[in-house]
């Protein structure tokens, strides 16, 4: 798919379609432009992370996670701050596209972001088991009143198998509302 894109008339037709101004064009210009990993369309494609459309923005930031543009991370989960429907789970699924080097870049963000994207980047990695953010979470951890990000938390240690958050994790079992 990727080279039949990228090296055909195709491209084209999807560089043109994302200035339509058709929807379902514009939509399906972002969703092939991301299967085929286009790396020359990227920045018209994160153009879209602004709209006030949230199938475009959702189409937009998968494709770019499709692509690894890691350098537009962090415009997305700006982005998702618009969208007060956009669920964890969703803001999940469009981190999950990106490949395991997001988390450094979630890991500079996880202490400016409120709770919901806190956990969501928890969430994120948790999947990727990424280790590096072990020490910074028990900071959070520390920190935190909000029962879902300490949960989430504890499974990420758990998952990670983090010998130096037994103590905070058995602080919480011995707590009156555990």
């Amino acid at each position: 798919m990727q080279k039949l894109v990228n090296n055909t008339w195709l491209f084209n037709i999807l560089s043109n379609d994302l200035k339509s101004k058709s929807k379902k064009r514009i939509l399906r210009a972002i969703y092939f432009s991301g299967v085929s990993k286009n790396q020359d369309l990227k920045s018209q494609i994160a153009e879209f992370l602004s709209k006030k459309d949230l199938h475009i923005f959702y189409q937009a930031a998968r494709s770019l996670g499709r692509m690894n543009a890691l350098e537009y991370s962090e415009r997305i989960l700006a982005g998702a701050n618009l969208y007060k429907q956009i669920s964890q789970d969703v803001l999940v699924s469009i981190f999950l596209e990106f490949k395991s080097e997001v988390c450094k870049y979630l890991l500079k963000r996880i202490h400016i972001e409120e709770v919901k994207f806190q956990i969501t980047i928890v969430r994120i990695f948790r999947h990727f088991n990424f280790r590096d953010a072990a020490s910074e979470l028990q900071n959070i951890l520390a920190g935190t009143e909000d029962k879902n990000l300490i949960i989430e938390v504890i499974k990420y240690a758990g998952q990670i198998e983090c010998l130096s958050a037994i103590e905070t994790i058995r602080e919480y079992l011995n707590h009156p509302n555990s």
